[in-house]
């Protein structure tokens, strides 16, 4: 990141102040560096805590720069980021921390094992929690990882998004509810039609909603209580 972008970025603080992170991303992939300086002036503040988290023995500021600089190079040429940017940066700022390490430990050293985070990563990424929150809309993703991950309350969460506090609570409840069915459509398609536990999916929004009758309420809670999956 340079005192360019950061000066381009107050130039027009203004305009985009009132952008969400998507649409900065959009006017930074066709080449506006103060768009890409808004999202410096939001995002590096929590990147170096992250950058602080996974590192001890490296430079936490170095490694945001550096992270940045990648992830504006992958914005200009049509790639980066689609949906959450933080959830995008965050990531890359581990991975090019992993990096760092093996190269700093010489092309000949062996291959370092993955770290916990990462582990976890590769784990999540089979699971149906994944699979329902990757096929959710971008603007979803975007407000649940602010909402359910950083517990961002709607106020803080409305100028990353370019929305009133209102309407940025609203998108979360429907968020919410989104996510919800795409986890109980994604476990329906991963069980057998006669299973009990695609019965017990079937009903598990009206479960949440309080709607389920007595019997049903009965045997759905029985289920649950034996099923892992």
């Amino acid at each position: 990141m340079t005192d360019d972008d950061v000066a381009g970025a107050s130039a027009g603080k203004v305009t985009a102040a009132e952008l969400g992170d998507a649409d900065l991303v959009l006017r930074a992939r066709s080449g506006d560096r103060s768009a890409f300086g808004e999202l410096w002036r939001r995002h590096s503040g929590p990147g170096l805590i992250v950058a602080g988290a996974v590192t001890s023995d490296q430079d936490a500021e170095a490694l945001v720069e550096q992270t940045f600089t990648r992830i504006y190079g992958s914005i200009v040429t049509g790639g980066g980021p689609t949906a959450s940017f933080r959830a995008h940066l965050f990531t890359s700022i581990r991975l090019t921390a992993a990096e760092r390490e093996t190269t700093a430990r010489g092309i000949d050293a062996p291959p370092q094992p993955a770290t916990r985070d990462q582990s976890a990563a590769q784990a999540l990424d089979g699971t149906l929690t994944h699979r329902a929150f990757s096929s959710l809309p971008g603007r979803w993703q975007e407000v649940l990882w602010y909402s359910d991950i950083e517990h961002m309350p709607p106020a803080e969460t409305a100028p990353l998004l370019g929305m009133s506090s209102a309407a940025v609570a609203h998108l979360t409840t429907r968020a919410q509810e989104g996510l919800r069915e795409a986890w109980i459509e994604a476990h329906l398609n991963s069980v057998a039609d006669d299973s009990d536990c695609r019965w017990s999916s079937e009903r598990l929004g009206a479960f949440a909603r309080h709607e389920l009758g007595r019997r049903d309420h009965a045997r759905l809670d029985a289920h649950l209580a034996v099923c892992a999956r």
